[in-house]
């Protein structure tokens, strides 16, 4: 079983090279767009993590500077996500306006870090457990729900930059989640699609603020 799960990820990671690589050739040949650019944002989002698990040893002690451990990890958590939207700004942002972008983003953001840190308070994820099931809130958001073709052939991509940024916390807090019980694998996938639900009050959010504002979206 170990053998398995050891060669499904070494497939896992190499098909987000595969489509990491197809993309920055899709770059070198077409050029400079907003739709060729976005790998630099992917790869940005890459660079962003490895710097924070480089360095989670200062940055976990510098974050205790907020001692309750609920506003620490919602607050590490934004300003993770505050990371990704910015990254994407040049190649695929919801907004061109920064500002707007954040204002647009940030209930569903905010939602999903609550959710996610109830249950990550009451079930013990591993790291991995946590990157991959976060990361497939962006393949169903992100992928399915606007384009299925395309998403089944970036799913691991999705998963991979979802989980990127939002491990963010967790990463840095884990050792603090005392009072974890063990689940069966089952049942932590379960309960992970709970925080699902800010994703629909973020969207009415977005389409209130469209509607009222008269915005356009990219």
């Amino acid at each position: 079983m170990k053998k398995f799960i050891r060669v499904l990820g070494w497939v896992f990671w190499l098909w987000v090279l595969a489509m990491v690589l197809l993309q920055a050739a899709s770059l070198f040949i077409n050029g400079a767009s907003r739709e060729t650019l976005t790998v630099i944002s992917e790869l940005l989002i890459f660079v962003w993590l490895g710097l924070i698990y480089l360095f989670r040893r200062p940055l976990t002690n510098i974050i205790r500077i907020i001692p309750n451990h609920y506003w620490r990890f919602v607050v590490v958590g934004y300003l993770s996500t505050v990371v990704a939207e910015l990254v994407y700004m040049f190649s695929k942002p919801i907004h061109q306006a920064v500002s707007w972008d954040l204002i647009l983003t940030a209930p569903w953001y905010l939602l999903w870090l609550i959710f996610w840190f109830s249950i990550l308070r009451k079930y013990n994820y591993t790291l991995m457990e946590a990157f991959i099931l976060g990361g497939l809130h962006g393949f169903i958001i992100e992928g399915l729900l606007n384009n299925p073709l395309l998403a089944f052939v970036g799913f691991p991509l999705f998963i991979a930059l979802y989980g990127s940024f939002f491990i963010v916390p967790y990463l840095l807090m884990k050792e603090d989640f005392q009072k974890q019980q063990s689940a069966s694998l089952r049942r932590k996938i379960i309960m992970s699609f709970v925080p699902l639900i800010a994703f629909v009050v973020g969207a009415i959010w977005i389409l209130l603020l469209v509607k009222t504002f008269n915005l356009t979206l990219h």
